[in-house]
């Protein structure tokens, strides 16, 4: 390939080992905003930051809370994730983003979330195709 044809946010990679390109991923989140993340039908719309990718996505269900200080497994809100909790989560993107699982590829398995210019959360993504 030319250098000149990988634009920002392009992932180049060896021809016949293409990283995922999904739209919907599993990750874990640790949620730093002492503004509550929702999902579902209120699920507000963040920017996920990739390594050089950003898209818009939103958090469409939450599968289980960890207390990030105790490490307690706390009752499941599936609407909620407060500040300082860990979240199993599905993220849906509006355009495929090419991702690894963080235990594979960690340059493309973790990712920042965004409300603006702040960041809310940081995660890894665990399961490429949700």
């Amino acid at each position: 390939f030319d250098r000149d044809d990988v634009a920002r946010g392009q992932v180049a990679c060896p021809q016949g080992n293409r990283p995922h390109l999904s739209r919907r991923f599993g990750a874990s989140v640790f949620w730093l905003s002492p503004q509550p993340a929702r999902t579902g039908a209120d699920a507000e719309t963040l920017s996920l930051k990739c390594a050089t990718q950003e898209q818009p996505c939103r958090l469409t269900s939450l599968r289980e809370r960890i207390d990030s200080g105790t490490l307690e497994h706390l009752p499941t809100d599936p609407e909620r994730l407060e500040a300082t909790e860990v979240g199993e989560v599905t993220i849906e993107t509006d355009r495929p983003v090419a991702l690894e699982s963080f235990y594979d590829v960690q340059e493309l398995g973790r990712f920042v979330l965004l409300r603006g210019r702040e960041v809310v959360a940081g995660g890894i993504v665990t399961h490429p195709q949700a």
